[in-house]
């Protein structure tokens, strides 16, 4: 993690590049990363790779959201939840839910552990969770239902 006071700092990625015509393929990043957009373990971040070497990468800061913009559209989606707005329970999905939960905590505790630091607050752990249930629910693996539910049991879980 940076530095309070920093705008940017130096980071190190453990990485899987996937393109097409590119077999998924560990690779290890280091670049220099705003801390408005500082990356979160679990996130998919756009590159431009080259192919013949998937260590030639560079990352598209630009089109990933702000951590201000990512934090006002969980409360705005935990606020709707909470309002009843996407009460249904999907029937038949707990355990692709419980299964998104359980990695999402998993990859935050690894991530944590690797670094040598100790883990983060709930609040951080909930936002991880709650963007790998995003990108579940972005790629269609989670229907509308399915994403509300997984977050109401996450808020459960607090």
């Amino acid at each position: 993690m940076p530095a309070e006071d920093s705008t940017s700092s130096n980071c190190t990625l453990n990485l899987v590049i996937s393109a097409e015509g590119l077999e998924p393929t560990p690779v290890e990043h280091t670049t220099m990363a705003s801390v408005k957009r500082w990356p979160s373990p679990g996130m998919t971040l756009p590159v431009t790779v080259d192919l013949a070497d998937p260590t030639r990468l560079k990352i598209q800061w630009d089109d990933i959201q702000t951590n201000a913009q990512t934090a006002k559209q969980q409360a705005e989606q935990m606020a709707e939840m909470m309002k009843g707005g996407a009460g249904a329970t999907a029937q038949g999905a707990g355990t692709d839910i419980s299964a998104a939960i359980q990695q999402a905590q998993a990859m935050q505790q690894a991530a944590a552990g690797a670094a040598g630091q100790q883990a983060r607050p709930a609040a951080d752990d909930l936002t991880g969770q709650i963007e790998k249930l995003s990108q579940l629910h972005d790629s269609g693996s989670l229907s509308d239902e399915e994403f509300a539910d997984a977050k109401r049991k996450l808020l459960e879980d607090l």
